[in-house]
């Protein structure tokens, strides 16, 4: 994967090679290489307070700083991939970035403390989690077997399932 940071000036690749990248958009230079994962990345995406956050095949999920490259936290208890990641500007905690959700190939979506990487919830599946994304209460799942789920965010609970049969075929979860 590929992706622009929020304000256009870096761009994060995730690779085969275990590694992400984070590079200059300007100059195409390659100003840091992130290290830790022990297969292959899925994705790497910006973080809405600017950092990076990575997914692999290892079953981990990791959030690193953009600008010293330290690794800050890990998620770890997915049993399979971990296929995305991504933050939330607001998180339940109050603190700005606070909330990561992560989607698997253990047919679950994750919710964690981006601060103590504490898993604060586990949404269940049939199928392959491919994609996840969440709002201040809402959490938007997506499956490998094409259906769409709206998840409460403080209750766990399922509040519309969309289904390929009726509703089309899904294979990504955004929210504007």
């Amino acid at each position: 994967s590929a992706v622009y940071s929020h304000d256009g000036s870096m761009v994060v690749t995730a690779s085969e090679d275990t590694t992400a990248k984070i590079w200059n958009a300007s100059t195409g230079e390659c100003t840091m290489t992130l290290r830790g994962h022990t297969d292959i990345l899925c994705s790497a995406v910006f973080s809405h307070g600017g950092d990076v956050l990575t997914d692999s095949e290892d079953c981990t999920a990791k959030l690193w700083n953009a600008v010293t490259g330290h690794l800050l936290q890990t998620f770890t208890g997915h049993t399979h991939y971990v296929i995305s990641a991504v933050s939330s500007k607001h998180g339940p905690w109050g603190e700005h970035g606070a909330s990561v959700v992560t989607a698997s190939a253990d047919g679950t979506a994750k919710l964690w403390n981006a601060v103590t990487g504490e898993c604060t919830m586990t949404l269940k599946h049939d199928g392959w989690v491919i994609s996840a994304v969440f709002s201040l209460d809402i959490v938007l799942t997506v499956t490998d077997n094409g259906t769409a789920k709206i998840w409460n965010l403080f209750t766990d609970d399922c509040i519309r399932t969309f289904d390929r049969a009726s509703d089309g075929i899904f294979m990504s979860a955004m929210l504007a």
